[in-house]
C-alpha cells in the first residue's frame, strides 16, 4: 500500500519504524535500532523531498533519534554530527538541543555544552537533569 500510495502510507510506516527503534533501544538492542532509524530517515528524506515544508520537521527528528541514538552507543562525535544534521533542518527541535548539549558534554568540550545549557535552561532545565540521571546510570557519560 506504501507504494501505491506513498503520500498516504509512508508517513505512517516512518513512524512505525520510529516507534520500533526506539523499543529496541529500550532493549538496548542497538544495531536493530539503528538499522531502523536509518529507514525512518530515508523515508522521511523522500517524503521532504516532495513536500519540504510539511516534512523537513520529521527528517529532523529522525536525525534528533539518531542522536540520542549515537548516545546510547557512547559514539559522542556520531551524536554531535546527528544533532547538528537535525537542527539544521528543523532549529526548533529542543531535544535534539539536549542531545547536542550532552553529545558536546560527553566529548570534554565544556564551552559548547555550557554555551546550550546556558541558552535554554529555562525550558529545558528539567530535560537536562533527567538525561544526566539517564545516561549516569547507564554508565555512558565518561
Amino acid at each position: 500500500m506504501a507504494k501505491t500510495e506513498p503520500g498516504t502510507y509512508l508517513p505512517k510506516v516512518a513512524k512505525v519504524l520510529r516507534n520500533l527503534a526506539t523499543v529496541h533501544d529500550m532493549l538496548q538492542q542497538g544495531q536493530q535500532s539503528e538499522k531502523l532509524y536509518l529507514e525512518e530517515l530515508a523515508i522521511n528524506q523522500e517524503l521532504a523531498k516532495a513536500n519540504p515544508a510539511q516534512y523537513e520537521s520529521e527528517v529532523a527528528r529522525s536525525y534528533g533519534n539518531l542522536s540520542n541514538h549515537a548516545l546510547l552507543k557512547g559514539d559522542f562525535q556520531q551524536a554531535v554530527d546527528y544533532a547538528n544534521e537535525g537542527l539544521s533542518h528543523d532549529s526548533s527541535k529542543l531535544f535534539i538541543q539536549a542531545n547536542l548539549a550532552l553529545a558536546y558534554l560527553c566529548q570534554g568540550d565544556m564551552t559548547r555544552a555550557r554555551e546550550i545549557y546556558q541558552r535554554y535552561a529555562d525550558v529545558l532545565k528539567d530535560t537536562f537533569l533527567d538525561d544526566l540521571h539517564q545516561f549516569g546510570t547507564l554508565g555512558i557519560i565518561p
